[in-house]
């Protein structure tokens, strides 16, 4: 098993080398040593950790302290709402006598995949599924369009017998679906200071929570997200950088203004030039500074996932699945059309009714677990 990788399936599985196996109901996880484990039991709830957790008020609690808080929740509703207030990439599976649920972190970062009858459960989809690379006659995945990006459509995969869960969403084992747990109320309507506050006590609250235990790094451009998490930072030690792609001079916008921010708060910048146009063709990692002392062993904080938050697709009104598919990029598949339909169809009363705008849900479930994991 590679690195920070599991299973969970029915059949009880080979022992591998620098892997850990625990038997859960009639079930059992195997997961690579390297992927952080914790487990808590209170009064008969037992919950299984795969990742970590963060809480940005108790910045200093472990894994097993916030675990320990959850399992004590008297009712899985309470679970939720307290899982809620967390932040991490992660695995749960929580059981009690009538009940084996497995969920993911908020934007599905830490990945899923099940077959149809609940048994097999994965972190990647081939080790469960040995002809997904090959898919036959499918209008999508068998198509030019699938080719240079490689994306899923909503809870589908180039094997039509294994699903991908999303986000807000959790399996339910022992009775064969896939459940959604948020929303679960409506949006209560608050000032634009006040909602400013939280959300930078929140971020300053989680990037020390993450620092207590990891050292971390953090890229700093010309972008929004990257200079509102270089504030947020500040109070905690972080190293900075920037990656200088061979189209990019010193005068390039990226580089000035990284320059000069971090100089403003006397902060050291790390520049280094990868050799490449782009992130994206640089895909043998040939970069020309020596990094190698600088990033690895540290967790990087990026704004990817703050997009959920930013209106991505804008307002537009009435909502369909081909209208969803244009935005998306796939405008003439059929396959993709009908997907997003049948998440309208399940969704859209659901988010009209507890005032939440369908882009960006959208842009959630389906952007989120399809292309930022």
């Amino acid at each position: 098993m590679t690195h920070k990788q599991f299973t969970f399936r029915t059949t009880k599985p080979e022992q591998k080398q620098h892997c850990s196996i625990v038997s859960i109901h009639n079930y059992y996880l195997q997961f690579s040593n390297d992927l952080n484990y914790t487990f808590s039991e209170y009064k008969g709830t037992s919950i299984h950790l795969l990742g970590n957790i963060f809480d940005y008020i108790r910045t200093e609690a472990s894994n097993q302290e916030l675990l320990d808080t959850l399992a004590k929740q008297k009712s899985k509703e309470d679970f939720f709402k307290m899982l809620n207030t967390f932040y991490g990439e992660y695995i749960l599976i929580y059981t009690t006598k009538e009940s084996l649920i497995v969920l993911n972190d908020c934007c599905a970062q830490k990945e899923v995949y099940y077959s149809e009858d609940y048994s097999d459960l994965a972190s990647e989809l081939h080790f469960i599924s040995s002809t997904w690379e090959h898919p036959k006659n499918h209008v999508y995945y068998n198509s030019k369009l699938y080719d240079p990006k490689k994306l899923f459509i909503g809870t589908t995969t180039p094997d039509p017998s294994i699903n991908h869960l999303s986000p807000n969403h959790y399996l339910d084992l022992l009775n064969k679906k896939t459940v959604r747990f948020f929303p679960f109320s409506k949006i209560t309507p608050q000032s634009i200071d006040d909602v400013a506050k939280k959300a930078a006590l929140m971020l300053k609250g989680y990037i020390k929570a993450i620092a207590n235990r990891h050292p971390i790094i953090l890229p700093v451009t010309g972008g929004f997200d990257s200079r509102l998490l270089f504030l947020a930072s500040l109070p905690t030690e972080c190293d900075y950088f920037v990656f200088q792609h061979d189209n990019m001079n010193e005068s390039h916008y990226d580089i000035q203004i990284a320059k000069k921010l971090t100089h403003l708060f006397n902060k050291k910048l790390h520049v280094i030039e990868d050799g490449a146009t782009d992130i994206a063709s640089n895909k043998n990692n040939s970069f020309k500074t020596d990094y190698q002392e600088f990033i690895p062993g540290k967790v990087i904080i990026n704004g990817n996932i703050s997009e959920v938050a930013r209106n991505f697709f804008n307002y537009i009104k009435p909502v369909s699945g081909i209208k969803l598919a244009v935005l998306n990029g796939f405008s003439t598949n059929n396959f993709v059309t009908v997907q997003y339909d049948q998440w309208l169809t399940k969704n859209q009363r659901l988010f009209e009714t507890f005032g939440y705008n369908m882009l960006d849900m959208f842009y959630w479930e389906e952007k989120m677990s399809n292309w930022a994991a």
